[in-house]
């Protein structure tokens, strides 16, 4: 029986290692693609030119907090090898290049996006019955 204890609690412990790595990982995905930087990206599209409104907003959000949940899942839903590879091409110039590039081509598609979400929402049954 105490060396069935004693095998549970090594899985164990090596099961929190596994773990708090992940969180490792997700923490330092976030340091090169900080959620501070996606949300101001974010507003900056829905109110161009507002710097002070932008500021405002962010200014008012709890990163940490947001930081923290985003550690957890990120940890969760991603394996140590992903969370490596997206934190390689993100360090890479074309990583930067492509993050800096990224919001412009979902700001340039999200008009037809929309669009394309209210037809299909006015076809479905389900919706129009709201």
């Amino acid at each position: 029986m105490k060396r069935i204890m004693f095998a549970l609690a090594i899985v164990a412990i090596m099961a929190t290692s596994a773990f708090a790595a992940d969180k490792k990982l997700a923490a330092k995905y976030l340091e090169i693609v900080p959620m501070r930087m996606v949300v101001d990206a974010t507003l900056q599209k829905l109110f161009p030119g507002d710097e002070q409104r932008v500021a405002g907003i962010v200014g008012r959000m709890d990163f940490s907090g947001i930081n923290r949940v985003m550690i957890e899942k990120m940890a969760k839903n991603f394996s140590d090898r992903e969370l490596k590879a997206a934190i390689a091409y993100h360090s890479s110039p074309e990583g930067k290049s492509f993050s800096r590039k990224m919001p412009l081509v979902v700001d340039s598609v999200a008009p037809m996006l929309q669009d394309e979400l209210q037809k299909a929402l006015a076809a479905d049954p389900v919706f129009q019955k709201r």
